[in-house]
C-alpha cells in the first residue's frame, strides 16, 4: 500500500534512546501533573501517571499536541528543520486520513444492520462519544473518548462516509464468553467489589463487555484515531461499537455497577518504522487505585485473550504494581477458560440442551462456580455447590511485580509519534513521500 503521493513529504531522520537525550530519569515523578491537552477527553486527575516514564507520557498519554523540539532537534547533525507531534494531532490538524486521501477503510466482516437490525444513522454520528459514555457517573472521569470522537471530528469524512458494523466469528465468541462472565457476576454476592479490565483485540473487548452488562458498567479507553494505513486498525473496534451500540445505549439502570474498563490490544502492535504504516499505536490509560478505592473495589481482574502469556503487557506493568501496593487484589483471567459445555470435561456433569453454544469456565457447569474460589472471593463457588477443575487454569499463579521495562518499546522514542521534513543525520538524504515515524 502506498499514500498519496502529492502529500507533504515527511521521513524518520535519527532514534534518540540515550539518558542524555531522554532527560533524567527522576524526572518521572515531577510529570503527575501534566495536563491532557487537545485530546477532547474528560480530565483524569486520577489516572495513574506517578509511575510511568517522562517521556511516554509526554508523548503519548491523551494523544495531546506534544512538539518535540529544542534538544532533540539540537541534536541532530543536519541543520534541516523537522516537526515532531503525536500522530492524533497531526490528524487533527490535517485530516484523519492525512497522506492516503481517497484510500477506502477495509471492512472485513461487515454487517448491514447493528445487534438490533437497525441502520448507521451518519447524522447521528457526532453524538456517538456522549451516547457511549458510562452510565456510572463515577465511571466518567475515566473514560477516553477519543476514538468515538473521531465520528464529529472535521476531516474524518474518509472514515464516516463508508462506515459500517462488523460482527466477525472473533466476536461472536468473546460475546458468548462474556455471558459466561455476566452470569458468574449475578451469582456472586460480592461482585461490586470486582473491577474487570478487558484487554483483548479491540472488536472482541467490544463484544465481551456488550455481554457483560449490566453487571458491569463499560468504561471505554480507545485512545486513538483510525487511519487506512494505521499500524492499529482502530476503525475496525469502531465498527465492533456500533454493531453493538443499542445495547450501550440501553444499559439504563440506576444501580451503581461496578467497571469494566474495556481496552484494546492491539494498541502496541510492532510497528519498526515500515513507511506505508500510519503509526497511530497508544499507552493504555487506566484509572490509579485510589479511584478504584473511591468506588468500592478491592480486587481487579484483568482478562486476557486466548494464548497470551500470563503477564500483563508492559504498559500495565507499573499501574498493577501500584494497585497491589495499594492492597488491591490484582488477578490474571485467560478468556480461553471459557469453554464450550462438554460432558467430558467433568465427571458426572450432563450434557447440556441449550438451543446455541454455552460457553462455562474450565469447559463445565460443575467447575463454573469455583472461578470466584480461585479468583479470591470464598462464597459463590461454596454456595453453587462447584469443583475445583482437574487441570490448572490460567492464571492460577499470577501476581504482578516490578520489571525492567527500559529495553522495551515503552522505553523508546515515538509510540503513536509523527514526524516530518528536514534530512537524514548522515546529511543529504532526500525526503520520502511516505509515512514515519519513531517505532524502534
Amino acid at each position: 500500500m502506498n499514500p498519496e503521493r502529492d502529500a507533504t513529504p515527511f521521513a524518520v531522520q535519527v532514534v534518540y534512546d540515550q539518558d542524555e537525550v531522554l532527560g533524567a530519569r527522576w524526572w518521572q515523578e515531577d510529570v503527575a501533573a501534566i495536563t491532557l491537552g487537545a485530546s477532547g477527553a474528560s480530565e483524569l486527575s486520577n489516572v495513574d501517571q506517578s509511575r510511568r516514564t517522562a517521556l511516554k507520557l509526554l508523548v503519548v498519554l491523551g494523544g495531546g499536541a506534544v512538539l518535540l523540539g529544542g534538544a532533540f532537534s539540537q541534536c541532530s547533525s543536519s541543520s534541516s528543520k523537522t516537526t515532531r507531534a503525536s500522530s492524533l494531532e497531526w490528524q487533527r490538524k490535517f485530516g484523519l486520513a492525512y497522506g492516503a486521501t481517497g484510500v477506502a477503510f477495509d471492512w472485513p466482516d461487515a454487517i448491514a444492520t447493528d445487534v438490533a437490525n437497525g441502520r448507521i444513522d451518519a447524522a447521528k454520528l457526532d453524538k456517538l462519544a456522549e451516547e457511549l459514555s458510562p452510565r456510572d457517573r463515577a465511571s466518567v472521569p475515566a473514560y477516553v473518548p477519543t476514538l468515538l470522537q473521531a465520528c464529529a471530528a472535521a476531516g474524518t469524512s474518509e472514515l464516516t462516509r463508508d462506515l459500517k458494523c462488523i460482527r466477525s466469528p472473533a466476536m461472536l465468541t468473546a460475546f458468548a464468553r462474556g455471558e459466561a462472565m455476566r452470569e458468574l457476576f449475578a451469582a456472586e454476592p460480592e461482585a461490586h467489589k470486582v473491577a474487570l479490565i478487558v484487554d483483548l483485540p479491540g472488536p472482541e473487548s467490544v463484544a465481551f463487555a456488550a455481554a457483560v452488562q449490566p453487571k458491569a458498567t463499560a468504561v471505554f479507553t480507545f485512545d486513538n484515531w483510525p487511519h487506512p494505513h494505521g499500524v492499529v486498525p482502530a476503525h475496525l473496534t469502531l465498527g465492533a461499537l456500533l454493531y453493538h451500540r443499542p445495547q450501550f445505549r440501553a444499559e439504563r439502570e440506576s444501580k451503581v455497577r461496578p467497571p469494566q474498563f474495556v481496552l484494546d490490544r492491539n494498541r502496541l502492535l510492532p510497528y519498526r518504522n515500515e513507511p506505508d504504516r500510519f503509526d497511530n499505536r497508544y499507552i493504555a490509560r487506566l484509572p490509579d487505585a485510589a479511584f478504584l478505592k473511591r468506588q468500592g473495589i478491592e480486587r481487579v481482574l484483568y482478562v486476557a485473550p486466548e494464548g497470551a502469556p500470563e503477564v500483563e503487557p508492559d504498559d500495565c506493568n507499573e499501574t498493577f504494581v501500584a494497585y497491589r501496593q495499594a492492597a488491591l487484589d490484582v488477578r490474571l483471567m485467560g478468556l480461553g477458560d471459557f469453554q464450550l459445555a462438554t460432558a467430558s470435561l467433568a465427571p458426572g456433569s450432563k450434557p447440556t440442551t441449550e438451543p446455541r453454544p454455552r460457553y462455562y469456565w474450565g469447559g463445565s457447569p460443575l467447575y463454573h462456580g469455583w472461578f470466584w474460589m480461585q479468583h479470591g472471593l470464598l462464597s459463590s463457588g461454596r454456595g453453587l455447590g462447584a469443583t475445583a477443575p482437574t487441570q490448572r487454569m490460567f492464571g492460577a499463579d499470577y501476581r504482578p511485580s516490578p520489571r525492567d521495562l527500559s529495553r522495551s518499546d515503552l522505553a523508546r522514542v515515538g509510540i503513536g509519534e509523527f514526524r516530518s521534513g528536514g534530512a537524514s543525520s548522515s546529511g543529504s538524504r532526500g525526503r520520502s513521500r511516505f509515512f514515519g515515524g519513531f517505532g524502534g
